[in-house]
């Protein structure tokens, strides 16, 4: 046979259950947008906390060691939130999820979430985390179990 046969094919994904997000699709519910704002949000929290955590360490010589894990654990959020950011915008501009990116940001968001563990456990099991000498030997089988 001489004629070409022509196909052309659209998937739609809907949930019945939603009414004003019908549709499956992450350009729908603007999760670049979400992770824009979470993004945003933040890193205003992390300059205001290293603005306090510069302050105080000037005036006291040390930073205490309570803050220094929260700030660490607010680096690593900020960064796992602009990894994600990343990832759905290259996800929406190409259509082809970047794996890497994903666990990257996934790695760094989990990292936070363990650090603030650790930071909860301590306030926990009663120990001041506001001053410097944190006896994180005392500690080592619950460092062990979070990690």
């Amino acid at each position: 046979s001489d004629h070409a046969l022509a196909m052309s094919y659209e998937l739609l994904l809907q949930n019945p259950m939603q009414k004003i997000n019908l549709q499956l699709s992450m350009d729908e519910i603007g999760i670049v947008l979400v992770c824009f704002m979470t993004s945003l949000g933040f890193a205003a929290v992390s300059l205001v906390h290293f603005k306090s955590f510069h302050r105080w360490s000037l005036r006291r010589g040390d930073a205490p060691q309570g803050t220094t894990l929260l700030s660490a654990s607010l680096l690593c959020a900020t960064l796992g939130h602009l990894l994600w950011l990343n990832y759905f915008r290259s996800y929406r501009d190409t259509g082809e999820p970047f794996l890497f990116l994903s666990s990257l940001a996934r790695s760094c968001v989990v990292t936070a979430r363990t650090m603030l563990q650790i930071l909860l456990m301590f306030l926990a099991r009663g120990d001041v985390v506001c001053r410097c000498g944190l006896a994180w030997a005392r500690q080592k089988e619950m460092l062990l179990g979070m990690v």
